[in-house]
């Protein structure tokens, strides 16, 4: 039955495909674009910023951290690009106003805005306290509603275009990142009904499902329970070739789906299969993923945290090869310094 499914499945994607191929506009020209970018000191914000910024827009980040933001505001002047910063802390709307406020004084328009900021929680259900659950929602959730609110009436004097970054945790949900899947699927669904919403208004939203990419993210993620067997499994997962993906090359495919107006792409070949297994068996994968956790994933009753640049040196073996992936991807992400 499920074999029928499958061939079920696959048929309404390809006439969907068909569908929107057809009806998508022609890829827009991004010269002279103003492009607001929620967490973009570092990891895929940054790539994302670099990459438009390539290809003739103008970006404009945001962050928390001022000395990040200077840093990366050198970096870009001293190639002759143009790049406007701010400090900036999502979870507060009036901080994001000022941000966009900021954005329309130096420019005077918007025309793209890319909701990025998150952050990600690592370690057993035991492990979490409510405070986690509300600074993943406050970050990743109402980071993204704030954002939008605020640039929903610039965007719609142009007609611009939204870019929501989600994550294949907000389709399938994880063991031990329950904070951060609990948000994202949050932003899934903000994303998906906003993108009908405005869609037939000119705004044109695009969902990014993009699976594990290799930014050294992991050195920024905060590990509960037992931390460095936390550590270990998930800067490993983060930095497998095959598993992980490179960041030049899903911000390649994001910018991309975005300048044809694609209202959806999920974003690595792991990330499809994760969602198609999932779509068709949702029993065996609970089942499937209950052994991982039993078998694989370590176990804590404890609430300590701390942050993976300060659990590195006390990594396995193994993973302390596999981290010379992940250390190259973070210092060309600038996630540490």
């Amino acid at each position: 039955m499920w074999i029928v499914q499958g061939l079920l499945a696959a048929a309404a994607v390809w006439i969907s495909r068909g569908l929107i191929q057809r009806t998508a506009s022609r890829p827009w020209d991004l010269t002279s674009k103003v492009v607001l970018i929620s967490g973009g000191s570092r990891g895929l914000g940054l790539a994302l910023a670099r990459r438009f910024s390539k290809l003739g827009a103008v970006p404009a980040i945001c962050a928390r951290n001022e000395k990040s933001l200077g840093l990366i505001k050198q970096e870009f002047e001293s190639k002759g690009k143009s790049i406007h910063v701010f400090a900036c802390d999502v979870s507060d709307s009036e901080s994001v106003r000022a941000w966009i406020g900021s954005v329309i004084e130096s420019f005077g328009r918007i025309d793209i805005l890319v909701n990025n900021a998150g952050i990600i929680q690592v370690g057993p259900a035991s492990a979490m306290r409510p405070d986690d659950f509300r600074a993943a929602i406050d970050c990743i959730f109402y980071g993204t509603v704030n954002s939008t609110r605020e640039a929903l009436p610039e965007l719609t004097k142009r007609m611009g275009r939204i870019i929501n970054i989600t994550s294949i945790g907000g389709i399938v949900a994880l063991p031990h990142l329950l904070p951060y899947t609990c948000a994202k699927f949050a932003m899934l669904g903000y994303s998906l009904a906003l993108a009908a919403e405005l869609r037939h208004r000119g705004i044109l939203v695009t969902t990014v499902v993009p699976g594990l990419m290799r930014t050294g993210s992991f050195l920024n993620a905060i590990f509960k329970g037992k931390r460095k067997s936390e550590f270990d499994w998930f800067s490993s997962a983060a930095t497998i070739p095959g598993i992980s993906m490179s960041a030049e090359r899903a911000v390649n495919q994001i910018i991309e789906a975005a300048r044809r107006a694609s209202p959806f792409v999920t974003i690595g070949f792991p990330a499809k299969v994760l969602r198609l297994v999932h779509a068709l068996v949702p029993g065996f994968w609970v089942r499937f993923m209950s052994g991982v956790d039993r078998w694989l994933l370590p176990e804590s009753p404890g609430v300590t945290e701390k942050p993976g640049r300060n659990i590195t040196i006390a990594a396995r073996p193994f993973s302390r090869y596999l981290m010379k992936f992940g250390r190259k991807a973070a210092r060309q992400y600038r996630q540490v310094g």
